[in-house]
């Protein structure tokens, strides 16, 4: 069986929707309006999650988010030049933010947009406790990757692509704790499996609320607002999928 080492945009956001959030990758389509969602994978159905990024990109009214960011820079009308990148969590969970190399090697300002919700089935409506956009400065993205460096990411990568799953994995995680200790906040998540090996990043809930809106006991919010806009309470269930009838066939 082979094995796929993650190490492009593309194959981060497939790791992104699947692996780690469960949602199906889809295509977002703009219209004069809005957008217009449609599966790329037949059969697909759609967790809180892209229903979550889908709302966000409705309110931005931006281009099409399978990019480098969720929302390009071009297309940010509220914070215009500013790249953005959307998360959706449960309350209190870790911003699981992708691929550490490519986090780690940030070095301009972007947009981050957090929504936290009550943990649910993906059958059933999310409800939103809060949503926040913050602005991250490079100097202050640094500070949270601390002495690590891109170089020591792309070290780790190696070390969980080499040898067997058992042995890769074991020397990932020692080297990834290793890493954590040094970050100011980051926290390294080697993913070594039979098919897929990466190396992923999360930044802690408390982290996030401390260092970006100097808060530390975070509490639901009354009222939800993105932009000065109210945001709905609820994030929809996904869609289930109806299975085509199939038709008699004719002797």
């Amino acid at each position: 069986m082979a094995i796929l080492v993650l190490d492009s945009v593309g194959m981060e956001l497939l790791l992104k929707k699947t692996l780690i959030s469960g949602a199906l990758a889809a295509a977002f389509t703009f219209t004069g309006t809005g957008i217009a969602m449609s599966a790329e994978v037949s059969g697909a159905d759609f967790t809180h999650t892209s229903l979550f990024e889908r709302r966000v990109l409705d309110q931005m009214l931006g281009r099409n988010f399978t990019e480098e960011w969720e929302i390009p820079a071009a297309a940010n009308r509220f914070h215009p030049g500013l790249p953005a990148s959307l998360h959706f969590i449960a309350w209190g969970a870790p911003i699981q933010l992708g691929r550490a190399q490519k986090m780690c090697e940030i070095i301009q300002p972007f947009e981050l947009v957090v929504g936290f919700h009550e943990p649910a089935k993906e059958e059933a409506p999310a409800k939103m406790l809060a949503i926040h956009s913050v602005v991250v400065e490079p100097e202050k993205w640094r500070q949270l990757w601390g002495s690590v460096k891109p170089q020591d990411i792309a070290k780790l990568q190696a070390i969980a692509a080499t040898g067997d799953v058992d042995a890769g994995r074991k020397a990932a995680q020692d080297e990834a704790a290793v890493l954590t200790k040094l970050s100011g906040g980051i926290k390294i998540v080697p993913v070594v499996e039979p098919t897929i090996r990466t190396v992923l990043c999360e930044l802690p809930s408390d982290v996030f609320h401390r260092v970006f809106l100097d808060i530390s006991q975070p509490k639901p919010q009354k009222k939800l607002k993105l932009w000065n806009q109210a945001f709905p309470e609820f994030i929809p269930a996904p869609a289930v999928p109806v299975a085509p009838e199939k038709k008699a066939s004719k002797n």
